[in-house]
């Protein structure tokens, strides 16, 4: 559950568990020829491009609408679990969202579209943060045993919520005020962007070079290549991997 603040970390873990999850109404996966051996299949994710730019303006619609919420949680255990299932429900859609994205844009980090989808989802979980940023501070603001007698009352919250509820209690030191939530979620985008032009450079930009190893095989050292062959029994092979994986970087190239 979002609390306001950047939540990139457990997006990443909602984000691959959508990957288990069932789409709704999607489309079989096509059979996949020779050529399509080395990409992973997202349609059970979404068929198309086209139905995640849907599914994206769709979902950002209902985060814009959770604001709405904010000052129901304490009116009841129906009203606070109407309020947590609309949220969880919309960061499960978001993770679904940016695994899609994030795979699509990592089979060429090159395509300039993919690169946009990502960026979007990612743009999509700070906008999430912000408009759940009210959501501890509200929890908080009705009181432990309140709390408590809520998720005693629901089974809902009971079975979904509970450790997420205890945890937000648990950190009430630790906890701004909703206004002084928001402005650390609205963060979120900025400071991964950092790791976005790491990623890019790194991983579409950078020469690779290509080594021969003692067993005569070349390899050209991307950084799945780089990982795989790093741990050869032969130290003159490790030494050529690390080398000539480094290389354009001690050159500049990176620059």
């Amino acid at each position: 559950m979002p609390t306001g603040r950047p939540p990139f970390r457990l997006a990443l873990c909602a984000a691959l568990l959508a990957l288990h999850l069932g789409p709704a109404g999607a489309a079989p996966a096509p059979t996949t020829s020779a050529a399509d051996e080395q990409h992973w299949n997202l349609a059970d994710l979404y068929p198309t491009p086209a139905a995640w730019d849907s599914a994206y303006a769709e979902l950002r619609s209902r985060i814009d609408a959770l604001e709405r919420l904010r000052g129901t949680l304490g009116q009841s255990a129906a009203a606070m679990r109407d309020a947590l299932v609309a949220i969880s429900d919309a960061q499960r859609t978001l993770g679904r969202l940016y695994v899609y994205a994030s795979l699509k844009s990592d089979e060429d980090l090159r395509e300039p579209r993919a690169l946009e989808r990502k960026q979007q989802a990612i743009a999509l979980w700070t906008r999430l943060g912000e408009k759940t940023a009210w959501v501890a501070p509200a929890i908080l603001a009705i009181g432990a045993d309140t709390v408590r007698g809520f998720i005693d009352a629901d089974r809902v919250l009971k079975a979904r919520f509970d450790l997420f509820l205890d945890d937000t209690l648990r950190n009430a030191a630790h906890t701004l005020s909703s206004d002084g939530e928001a402005l650390l979620a609205s963060a979120g985008e900025v400071l991964a962007q950092p790791r976005n032009v790491f990623d890019q450079i790194a991983e579409a930009e950078l020469p690779r070079p290509t080594v021969t190893l003692s067993d005569g095989r070349q390899v050209k050292l991307s950084t799945d290549a780089y990982e795989l062959n790093r741990t050869t029994p032969v130290r003159a092979d490790r030494k050529a991997i690390f080398d000539g994986f480094c290389a354009p970087v001690k050159a500049g190239e990176m620059l």
